[in-house]
């Protein structure tokens, strides 16, 4: 004959272990919601330095040998206006993942 368990050690061990179990998948929920994070964080970097670039050229294009003008071209607000709903596009795609 086999060695005999008791009931209650039998139930502890099924409830430890099932709760390590939980704990296991707590933390890897944790860590996937830290990676998620962290792709946003990069989503975000990337998009902001994409306005950034296009805020330079603006710069640049507002500067004249040294001297900034203040008054925009009629084709640089055209341009502007261009890119408004490019950047609403890409905001809903984003937030339409989530």
């Amino acid at each position: 004959m086999g060695v005999r368990v008791p009931r209650s050690c039998t139930k502890r061990c099924a409830l430890k272990e099932e709760k390590a179990k939980r704990l296991k998948i707590e933390q890897q929920h944790e860590e996937t919601k830290e990676r998620l994070q962290n792709l946003e964080d990069v989503v975000s970097l990337l998009l902001n330095s994409l306005g950034s670039k296009a805020n330079q050229s603006e710069i640049n294009d507002l500067t004249t040998g040294g001297n900034t003008t203040i008054e925009k071209s009629r084709d640089e607000d055209r341009w502007n206006k261009d890119d408004e709903p490019e950047s609403d596009e890409l905001e809903d795609l984003y937030s339409d993942k989530h």
